[in-house]
């Protein structure tokens, strides 16, 4: 299998960001066109200034070259999981590694279970919900109003 490596996003990364992900070539992320703004969310994202408990957002490298986006978010015992791969890299384990790297985060920050949502129209995420264990908890719709699956996965 192709070694895939999960580590946080840096402000170094802003430049790599803009030219090859902004503003919208990764699906599910409207990242900002500019350095100076991609550096500020890369701050945001680190300064854990969201809602959520914890928020930290990770860079999937395969073979040393970035594939996607890794999101974690906990919410008091529950750690939510979102992934994002890059056209070119999918097909090639990098989300399901992505994944096995949030249970293991989920597992040493003491959740209880790790969880994911996705819309009801995208296959290859609920293929990926279903390879890695998790179960479908029921549909509803979301702050965005698509229609979308919650899973879950007990730690």
């Amino acid at each position: 299998m192709n070694e895939v490596i999960c580590r946080p996003v840096g402000e170094a990364d802003a430049n790599y960001f803009v030219k090859n992900w902004a503003p919208d070539k990764l699906e599910g992320y409207r990242l900002p066109c500019s350095v100076r703004e991609m550096r500020r969310m890369i701050q945001a994202w680190n300064a854990g200034t969201k809602q959520e408990d914890l928020f930290q957002m990770y860079l999937v490298l395969l073979e040393k070259v970035p594939a996607g986006l890794l999101s974690l978010q906990k919410y008091e015992n529950v750690l939510s999981v979102g992934v994002s791969v890059v056209l070119p890299m999918r097909r090639k384990g990098c989300a399901i590694s992505a994944v096995e790297f949030a249970k293991e985060r989920a597992r040493e920050m003491g959740c209880e279970a790790l969880t994911a949502q996705n819309r009801t129209e995208n296959g290859a995420s609920i293929g990926l919900c279903r390879k890695c264990g998790f179960e479908c908890e029921g549909t509803r719709v979301n702050a965005k109003g698509n229609l979308v699956y919650d899973w879950k996965f007990p730690l």
